[in-house]
């Protein structure tokens, strides 16, 4: 049993100097592959962070736009709302206007009968004598009558539907 050796003897040292070594290399090796995914890491994570940066200035334009856009939407609402508005007013406009032309037209038709009717009892004859209470008149209407040929009830019919 003389080869045997005791655990920490010097025999073992150098078996387990190789295995620490190995482990101490191991242990590096792990840390530089750490060191190189954190980097790596770190860099996509700085990409991430300026690409939320520029997502974060377009949500705020859009934002902005958006605002933009609701007030012009109130515009044009408010446009279209004149606008109908516009509309009825010039359908009532164009309605009141017929109506007008038609009593213009009424009222016209009225003035030229009020003329007609105001010249029919105007007219004077030159060298009719008028005499006392002598109807002019009935007394022109039996004239024509004679005069046309025709029959002073018809005459005088005539007469009076003008």
């Amino acid at each position: 049993m003389a080869n045997k050796t005791r655990k920490g003897s010097v025999q073992e040292k150098p078996e387990m100097d190789s295995k620490l070594d190995h482990v101490l290399e191991a242990i590096t090796n792990m840390q530089k592959e750490s060191m190189e995914h954190f980097i790596k890491i770190e860099g996509k994570f700085s990409i991430m962070e300026n690409n939320f940066g520029k997502m974060q200035e377009e949500i705020r334009e859009i934002k902005q736009d958006l605002t933009l856009l609701k007030v012009m939407e109130k515009k044009v609402n408010n446009m279209e709302g004149q606008l109908v508005n516009l509309t009825e007013s010039h359908k009532d406009m164009e309605q009141k206007q017929q109506d007008m032309d038609a009593t213009m037209s009424k009222i016209w038709d009225q003035v030229a009968l009020l003329e007609l009717r105001q010249k029919e009892n105007m007219l004077r004859f030159r060298g009719v004598i008028i005499e006392g209470e002598e109807n002019i008149t009935q007394l022109m209407m039996t004239q024509l009558a004679k005069y046309l040929d025709v029959d002073e009830e018809v005459m005088a019919e005539d007469i009076s539907k003008e």
